[in-house]
C-alpha cells in the first residue's frame, strides 16, 4: 500500500468523529434550551486584550466562566444568584437572567455562544476528503484537515467523558 493511501485513509477515519462532533455543535447552538442551573457568582473580571472583554465566574451545578455584555457586567455583583439556560448537548449558557429578590433584575447572552457554529463549520470541513482523491488531494488540504481533526478528536473525547459522567460539561 502506498503512502498516499495510507494518508488518505487515515484521513478519512478521523473525518468521521470529527464531523460528528462539529454537526453536535451546530446542531447544539439552534436546539432549543432544556435545562436551567442556578449558580451564584463566585467573581468578575475584565480583560485587556484586543479590546476590553467582561467575565463572569460563577458556580452552580456546573462552573462557569464566560464572557458578558457591559451592562450584564455592571448590573452583577459577587455573590448575587444567576438562571442560566443550557445548551442541550455541551451545556454551555445561552441566556442567563441575574436574579434578586426572587426578581430578574437583568437578562444576558453569553458571548461565546456565537462561536459555536462557526466551530462546528470547521469541524465539518473534513467531510471533503469523502471526495474522489482527485478532486481534493493536496498538502494544503491536509494541513486544515489535520488541525480540524486533532481539533475535533479532542472534542471527541471529551465529549464522551462528559457522557461517561467524568467531566461535568464540556
Amino acid at each position: 500500500m502506498n503512502t498516499r493511501i495510507r494518508i488518505i485513509s487515515i484521513v478519512r477515519i478521523l473525518a468521521i468523529p470529527t464531523i460528528f462532533v462539529g454537526l453536535l455543535a451546530i446542531a447544539d447552538s439552534f436546539l432549543p434550551v432544556l435545562q436551567t442551573d442556578d449558580a451564584i457568582i463566585q467573581s468578575k473580571e475584565i480583560w485587556q486584550s484586543k479590546g476590553i472583554t467582561y467575565n463572569v465566574r460563577a458556580q452552580g451545578k456546573y462552573s462557569y466562566s464566560e464572557s458578558v455584555s457591559h451592562d450584564f457586567y455592571v448590573a452583577t455583583q459577587t455573590g448575587m444568584k444567576l438562571r442560566l439556560h443550557l445548551t442541550p448537548i455541551f451545556k454551555e449558557w445561552k441566556q442567563a437572567e441575574l436574579i434578586q429578590n426572587d426578581q430578574v433584575v437583568i437578562n444576558g447572552r453569553n458571548n461565546d455562544i456565537f462561536w459555536m457554529p462557526a466551530v462546528g463549520l470547521f469541524l465539518v470541513l473534513p467531510c471533503i476528503c469523502f471526495r474522489p482523491i482527485e478532486k481534493w488531494f493536496n498538502l494544503g488540504h491536509l494541513i486544515v484537515f489535520a488541525v480540524a481533526e486533532f481539533a475535533g478528536i479532542l472534542l471527541f473525547s471529551k465529549l464522551i467523558l462528559v457522557w461517561l459522567g467524568f467531566v461535568g460539561k464540556m
